[in-house]
C-alpha cells in the first residue's frame, strides 16, 4: 500500500489593512477613471480614494499575501480591490449595517488559484450577534466579523479558518464585550489543533481590556494554556518584527496619534505550538509592518498594513 504523500500545505501568508473608507463613495470614479476625483479632507492629508486605491492594491499584490482581512471598505472599494487584484482573487463580506450592501464590510480577501471556501459565516458584535445592524453597549457604530472557512486547493482536507473585524473606535466597554463574543464563537468552532486566525483593526491597544481579554492578558500564548480560549500574538523568527511598530499613522505625516492597534492573532489551541490532529505545528516565521507611504503618490492609508507568514515543516 503506498503511503500517504506529505502534506502540500506548508505555508500561509497573512494580512490584515485598514485601508480607510471612501468619503466620495455617493460619486465613485470607475476605473479607468472618467474624470479626476475631489479632494476630501486636505488638510488632514488624506488623498481621495480614487487616488489611494492603487497603492492599496499594490501593497496587497507587493507582499505576496495569500489571505488578508480588510477594513472600513464600502461597496464601491470593494469593487475596485476585486478588479485591482485581479482574476486570481476572490472576496467573501456584507455590509455591516443590513448584512447586505450597506455600510463597511470586513472583509476577507483570498487567492482562488489556491485556496476554496468550504463555508462563510457572520456575526455582529452586540447582545444580537446574528442581528445585522445590531450595537449595544458604549459602540458608536454597528460592527462586525467576518468568518470563512479555507482549504487549499491543493490539499483539500486540511482546512483553517479565518476572522476579520473592526472594533469601535469609542466604546472601550463595547472592545472588551467584542472580545467575549469572539472567543465565545471560536470555542464552539471545534477547531482543536486546525490554525484559526484573527485579522483587525481592534482599536485597542496591548494595554486596554479590549486587547487583555481577548489574549486572556498574554502578549504570546504559554504552552500551558490549553483550548480554544485564548487568543495569541505570534512571535517570529525575524531578529525583530519588520518594519516601524505603529499600525495607525493617521494622514498627518508628524504622526502623533500613531499607536498598534492593528493585529494577526492566532487562536491558542495547539496548532502552532504542539502540532495536534497529527500533523506538523504552525510556526511564524515572519512578522512585520509594511510602509504606507510612498514617495510619489503620498499615504495608501491612514493604517499599515501588518503581514505575518505562518509555515510547518
Amino acid at each position: 500500500m503506498p503511503h500517504s504523500p506529505p502534506s502540500s500545505f506548508t505555508s500561509l501568508r497573512v494580512g490584515s489593512f485598514n485601508v480607510r473608507y471612501d468619503g466620495r463613495a455617493s460619486e465613485p470614479i470607475p476605473l479607468p477613471p472618467t474624470r479626476p476625483p475631489r479632494s476630501d479632507n486636505k488638510r488632514f492629508g488624506e488623498k481621495p480614494w480614487a487616488e489611494r486605491r492603487w497603492l492599496v492594491a499594490d501593497s496587497i499584490l507587493w507582499s505576496e499575501l495569500d489571505v488578508v482581512g480588510l477594513q472600513e471598505v464600502l461597496h464601491n472599494q470593494m469593487e475596485d480591490l476585486q478588479q485591482l487584484l485581479g482574476e486570481k482573487w476572490g472576496w467573501v463580506g456584507v455590509g455591516r449595517d443590513d448584512g447586505r450592501q450597506a455600510g463597511e464590510y470586513a472583509p476577507i480577501f483570498y487567492r482562488k488559484d489556491r485556496f476554496k471556501i468550504n463555508w462563510v459565516d457572520y456575526f455582529w458584535l452586540s447582545t444580537t450577534p446574528s442581528v445585522p445592524g445590531s450595537k449595544d453597549w458604549d459602540a458608536g457604530q454597528t460592527r462586525i466579523v467576518t468568518v470563512a472557512h479555507f482549504s487549499p486547493l491543493a490539499s483539500e482536507s486540511e482546512g483553517f479558518y479565518t476572522l476579520c473585524t473592526h472594533w469601535d473606535d469609542r466604546g472601550l466597554l463595547s472592545r472588551t464585550k467584542a472580545a467575549e463574543i469572539i472567543l465565545d464563537y471560536v470555542s464552539k468552532l471545534g477547531a482543536e489543533g486546525k490554525l484559526v486566525v484573527l485579522l483587525g483593526d481592534l482599536n485597542s491597544p496591548a494595554e486596554e481590556d479590549g486587547y487583555r481579554t481577548l489574549t486572556q492578558w498574554k502578549y504570546t500564548g504559554g504552552k500551558e494554556q490549553s483550548g480554544a480560549t485564548s487568543i495569541a500574538d505570534p512571535p517570529s523568527s525575524l531578529n525583530r518584527p519588520f518594519g516601524d511598530l505603529n499600525t495607525f499613522t493617521g494622514f498627518d505625516e508628524r504622526q502623533s496619534d500613531a499607536k498598534i492597534i492593528d493585529f494577526v492573532l492566532f487562536l491558542n489551541n495547539g496548532a502552532v505550538s504542539e502540532g495536534l490532529s497529527g500533523g506538523k505545528p504552525w510556526t511564524v516565521s515572519r512578522y512585520g509592518v509594511v510602509p504606507n507611504l510612498f514617495d510619489e503618490g503620498g499615504l495608501a492609508s491612514d493604517h499599515r498594513l501588518v503581514v505575518a507568514e505562518f509555515g510547518r515543516a
